[in-house]
């Protein structure tokens, strides 16, 4: 027979985990409401949280009718009907409802975010480690001593049920254990360490949170506009590096396109173009022309200007790494000019200066970048996490 202090000691751990729970379900949801696009990885899919809280409301059902099952079932009210099966036919439901979807939902959450770990994916996972412990324990308690119990009703002897509930719930508590464990594991391996950065060209150093996510997403990465002409595709100019807009928090990038002529200027001020290029058709290369040669050329050709405004958002809650924003102005005429796009330099293609615009062949002659030849798309150059997930964003947000 049950006595009543076990129950009622089953019923207070009961009562504890199903507050916890609930503390660290709150917990997670607060933590992850709210999260915007920011510089690498994108807002939460938007079935996450509602999925989420429909399971917690699930579980809090469940909790509730195992305490009143425990309560009243238990040996210091009716003894001769207290049966554990019961409480472990809810423990099977609350595994399969409610923990292990809750459980899978973090795991794909954090798959895809390598080193931006939320606190509450790691406690949750902490906490359904030590629980599924506990309830391993208690099954394997219950087989080795509980089920030779007077308390088990013919009935359910016959049945079988008091051996079935609880081997069900063997496997279902260990797959539970190896997702729990598997997403503490991603938060111990992720890199820690802040630093220092010196950017080529910029007035300030980079201050970097976590070295590992700024080496495997930000160096070599650049935001790069398309040529304004059909005739040359998949050909792209470098206006600013990431990590160079990140470290002066405001950079504005000026072109003057007077072809066959075009002008650059990235600076932190407001100043004309100051690097000029002409470009040559049939080899499709561009070589460095003075402002003189560049204003005898035939003015009939009417100039066209575009100028881009970057800011940069600091690292915060709802915007990992930060975020990139700008603001683009182009004056009228026949060029045509694309969204810009995130891009990665080929490790052999870098190149530590400020004057990068274009891609350089010799001390006078450049070219533009190409995709998949110096560019890697940020598609595969910044696979997420260890899901290698595909990125969503592709290039700084444009302001309204």
């Amino acid at each position: 027979m049950v006595s009543c202090r076990m129950c009622m000691q089953s019923v207070f751990l009961n009562l504890i985990i199903l507050i916890w729970s609930l503390i660290l379900d709150g917990y997670f949801i607060n933590e992850n409401r709210g999260i915007k696009n920011g510089l690498v990885y994108g807002e939460l899919e938007g079935w996450i949280l509602p999925a989420y809280s429909f399971f917690t409301s699930v579980g809090i059902i469940l909790a509730c009718i195992q305490l009143m099952l425990l309560i009243f079932c238990c040996g210091c009210l009716k003894a001769e009907e207290c049966l554990r099966v019961r409480s472990y036919t809810i423990d099977l439901l609350w595994a399969i409802i409610k923990e292990i979807p809750q459980i899978m939902i973090i795991f794909h959450v954090n798959l895809c975010r390598d080193g931006w770990f939320k606190m509450s994916s790691l406690s949750k996972a902490i906490f359904s480690i030590f629980v599924t412990i506990w309830k391993l324990y208690n099954l394997y308690t219950f087989l080795r001593d509980d089920v030779k119990s007077e308390d088990i009703p013919n009935w359910c002897r016959a049945k079988r049920l008091y051996i079935c509930f609880p081997i069900f719930l063997i496997p279902v508590w260990l797959v539970n254990l190896a997702l729990s464990i598997m997403i503490a594991f991603l938060f111990i391996h992720r890199h820690h360490g802040s630093g220092n950065i010196k950017i080529p060209g910029s007035i300030h150093q980079l201050h970097i949170q976590d070295k590992y996510l700024y080496t495997k997403y930000i160096v070599r990465s650049g935001i790069y506009l398309r040529w304004p002409d059909n005739e040359h595709p998949d050909s792209y100019m470098k206006l600013a590096e990431i990590d160079y807009i990140m470290a002066n928090v405001k950079t504005t990038v000026h072109l003057a396109f007077k072809l066959p002529y075009v002008c650059f200027e990235r600076s932190l001020l407001d100043r004309t173009p100051n690097q000029c290029f002409k470009l040559n058709n049939q080899t499709n290369t561009l070589s460095v022309v003075t402002m003189n040669e560049l204003n005898q050329y035939d003015m009939r050709n009417k100039e066209q200007n575009a100028s881009f405004t970057f800011r940069y958002k600091p690292q915060s809650n709802k915007y990992n790494l930060g975020q990139i924003t700008y603001e683009g102005s182009v004056s009228t005429g026949s060029l045509y000019f694309d969204k810009l796009l995130y891009f990665r330099l080929n490790h052999g293609n870098a190149q530590d200066n400020d004057d990068d615009f274009l891609y350089k062949m010799s001390s006078n002659i450049y070219q533009f970048y190409r995709k998949h030849q110096q560019l890697i798309p940020i598609e595969i150059a910044w696979r997420y996490g260890f899901g290698k997930c595909v990125p969503r964003i592709l290039g700084p947000e444009l302001m309204d």
